[in-house]
């Protein structure tokens, strides 16, 4: 390939081909420590007792009347997200894993930065040229802060044909 501008794209498409290998297999391993976390979770959980142990008799007052009502107890513990069963919670956690799963490099690519726009970690952005991974959830500009990552550097514009 002698054109300089097609052997540039080529090298900019290895380095996305490159890149795109790199987050399958890091959602792949992240796939599997979620499913992980989900076994150790169905398991403790259903270490859980479903009723607790009998009470003890009590013992009527002399007239054999009911005694007074007591206070109402604590609110019980939420479920994770506000889900209560664990069946409920099994197919949430299968739906986020779907999601993790089918989720590719596309999905993250923000088009051009706009400043004070909010990014999360993983998104791509392009400014003055070059394309950039956030690190961590910002809206700092790219190249001025350690949020950002350089994930392709600018090219030469191509104008000399060298």
């Amino acid at each position: 390939m002698d054109d300089p501008v097609l052997k540039a794209v080529q090298n900019f498409m290895d380095a996305v081909e490159g890149r795109i290998s790199s987050s399958e297999t890091e959602l792949r391993g992240l796939a599997t420590e979620v499913r992980g976390l989900l076994t150790e979770l169905q398991t403790r959980s259903s270490e859980i007792p479903k009723e607790g142990p009998p009470g003890k008799d009590g013992i009527n007052g002399k007239d054999g009347r009911d005694g007074i009502d007591g206070k109402p107890g604590e609110p019980g513990a939420r479920g994770a997200d506000g889900i209560g069963t664990r069946e409920a919670l099994d197919e949430w956690f299968e739906q986020r894993i779907a999601e993790v799963q089918t989720r590719n490099l596309a999905d993250y690519h923000k088009r051009t930065f706009v400043n004070g726009t909010s990014y999360k970690r993983g998104d791509l952005t392009v400014w003055d040229g070059t394309t950039w991974l956030a690190m961590a959830d910002t809206t700092a500009v790219p190249g001025t802060s350690p949020d950002w990552q350089q994930f392709a550097k600018k090219g030469r514009d191509g104008r000399d044909r060298k």
